[in-house]
């Protein structure tokens, strides 16, 4: 069974400021290639059994649309962007754009986060294990992952996910933002009752209903969440070299640690 990989590409980009003007985000350079080439390519190169990867797009959806498609016969897997309407009102409503397109557990990541190969291959190892959702999670996060930002999880020692959101006090690792994940979590966002939905919304709907919710550890491994220039300029040696030791130790945070 061939399998499926969506990409979150919808954003607006806004800390780019004049960098974003007149093209998204995943179309900044990234070393030498795109953003979204960067992330195409893992998938390429990485994880041989996916056969179709939805691009889901929203800010200047047409330039993504014509690059998407002048780009997708190079690929192996088949390529295409998909449009979502409500884009504005947070990445769990451009989730929802893919729905039409997933009937089976599928792959997912946010277009501007950016991983090494062991990333892949160790969620690819959750795809058939029966798990609402397994989501890639840094017990150690590097000097290069900016905190005050990031999206945190509680676990227990077992790695389950009890608790999701950037404003928790207490938590024990990062969310990188790389996922592995059944349908259910269509249903779940769709019962999220507020306007603006984000996927960490739809993960609290999960645990909430009893959903598998797991972590996988990729402490140690480099990775990059592309927020701000700044960020981009610091990915690439992050990603392409053994880089600063880790930012904290693997053990429980709390708000007076940081």
């Amino acid at each position: 069974m061939g399998q499926t990989f969506v990409i979150l590409a919808a954003g607006l980009g806004s800390r780019f400021k004049q960098s974003t003007f007149s093209i998204p985000k995943p179309l900044l350079k990234f070393g030498d290639q795109l953003i979204i080439d960067y992330a195409l390519d893992n998938i390429k190169n990485y994880l041989p059994e996916v056969n179709t990867t939805i691009v889901v797009s929203g800010y200047k959806k047409k330039i993504m649309k014509e690059y998407i498609e002048s780009i997708a016969p190079k690929y192996s897997f088949e390529l295409y962007c998909v449009p979502a309407p409500d884009y504005k009102n947070g990445n769990g409503k451009s989730l929802l754009a893919a729905e039409p397109y997933v009937t089976d557990p599928f792959f997912l990541a946010m277009c501007d986060h950016l991983f090494e190969e062991t990333h892949y291959n160790m969620i690819e190892m959750e795809f058939e294990g029966g798990i609402d959702l397994s989501l890639c999670i840094d017990f150690a996060p590097k000097s290069n992952i900016q905190l005050d930002d990031a999206t945190k999880v509680f676990t227990d020692k077992e790695n389950n996910i009890l608790q999701i959101g950037k404003n928790l006090l207490t938590w024990t690792a990062i969310d990188t933002g790389l996922f592995c994940l059944s349908p259910r979590i269509f249903k779940r966002l769709k019962q999220v009752s507020k306007k603006y939905v984000t996927v960490t919304d739809g993960i609290n709907q999960m645990i909430r209903h009893g959903d598998s919710v797991k972590g996988v550890d990729v402490s140690g491994f480099s990775w990059a969440d592309i927020d701000t220039l700044t960020d981009l300029r610091d990915a690439e040696p992050h990603l392409s070299l053994d880089a600063d030791a880790p930012f904290s130790s693997p053990e429980e945070h709390s708000q007076n640690d940081r």
